[in-house]
């Protein structure tokens, strides 16, 4: 038997289907689409790379910019001649166009030359830019073979004279600390030096100076000596400037020390004051030890104090200075400790006075 779809249920089969498909439809229209997303980066990187490129641009721009803008913005000036002119007068005149100097020393064949501008370098009258910098080729002064006279001229002018002549190099001449004593000079006016004029620069030399005081009265503390090792006073003796004249006597003590001395310590007495002392000197046991005794020589009375040493030659060989000070002339007294056989050199000026071997 057939049956017959009625009109009404064709109707609703249709509605139903139709429904279905829109659903389809909607569901595809909310799912994930690869295609979609790959276009939409594509899209955004691009831009993002055109952003970056366009950064890195400007920045680059800019850059330049504010280069070019300070190079070319530098004022143009004309080097000053500075040849023949004092270092110092050289360094403001260079100041004053904004230009900066690097110097080089060299030495010139007249003493008279030093911190004098030798060379540079633009040449004086060149234009150049602002803030450049100048080469100037400075006078160290005159290489020296032997030492000049530096008598009347100033301590501090000898020192920057060295100073400047060695500058960068192990110096061949030191300059000793001043020795001041009281002279109507103007104050820091060399009096006397040792070693003299004339002596050769082969081995490094210590260059001493006798100094005038000027108007002041230079004044310094005695020092107190008393129960002094001999040891302890040959340390002292290098820089405390009093002249010790010693009297000696022997005793049973295994050490030489000072027993004596005629003014009293701090009292304010001027340089190269002479002081009696008194020493007692060490008993000598057995040959094993030193022989102790009291070196004396009577010198010229020099006008200035003059350079002394004591120097000990040992049986051995060994050279050792036991004292090394300025001292006025006349009556020299010092108390030494050596070996048996040591011999004793004086030295004046550089030159041996007296040589003794000790027994």
């Amino acid at each position: 038997m057939k049956f017959r779809k009625s009109k009404n249920e064709s109707k609703e089969i249709k509605n139903l289907t139709e429904n279905d498909s829109a659903k389809t439809e909607k569901s595809k229209g909310k799912g994930f689409s690869f295609s979609s997303a790959i276009d939409s980066l594509r899209t955004s990187t691009g831009v993002l790379l055109f952003t970056i490129i366009g950064t890195f641009g400007i920045m680059i721009v800019t850059c330049l910019a504010i280069f070019f803008s300070t190079v070319q913005g530098a004022e143009k000036v004309m080097v000053p001649d500075v040849i023949g002119k004092n270092l110092t007068t050289a360094l403001i005149e260079l100041r004053q166009k904004e230009l900066y100097p690097e110097i080089q020393l060299r030495y010139s064949e007249n003493e008279n030359d030093i911190n004098t501008i030798l060379e540079q370098n633009p040449q004086p009258g060149a234009i150049t830019k602002a803030y450049r910098r100048i080469t100037l080729t400075v006078s160290r002064g005159m290489s020296l073979d032997s030492i000049g006279n530096y008598v009347g001229k100033t301590y501090s002018e000898i020192q920057q004279k060295f100073a400047t002549l060695y500058a960068g190099e192990t110096p061949l001449v030191n300059v000793a600390p001043a020795v001041v004593m009281n002279n109507d000079a103007p104050e820091g006016t060399i009096l006397a030096q040792y070693p003299y004029e004339g002596t050769e620069i082969i081995d490094p030399i210590e260059l001493k100076l006798i100094v005038s005081s000027g108007n002041k009265t230079e004044l310094i503390a005695m020092p107190d000596i008393k129960n002094m090792k001999l040891n302890q006073f040959m340390d002292l003796l290098k820089t405390s400037n009093i002249i010790f004249d010693f009297t000696s006597k022997t005793s049973t003590e295994k050490e030489s020390y000072i027993d004596f001395q005629e003014i009293e310590p701090g009292v304010m007495v001027e340089p190269f004051t002479r002081v009696r002392a008194g020493i007692v000197l060490a008993h000598r046991s057995s040959e094993n030890e030193p022989v102790s005794g009291l070196f004396t020589y009577t010198l010229p009375d020099y006008p200035f104090p003059v350079s002394v040493q004591l120097e000990a030659q040992s049986p051995d060989g060994k050279v050792s200075t036991l004292a090394d000070f300025f001292h006025p002339g006349k009556s020299f007294t010092l108390p030494y400790s050596v070996e048996k056989d040591t011999s004793l050199k004086f030295i004046v000026n550089g030159e041996i006075l007296e040589e003794l071997i000790v027994r």
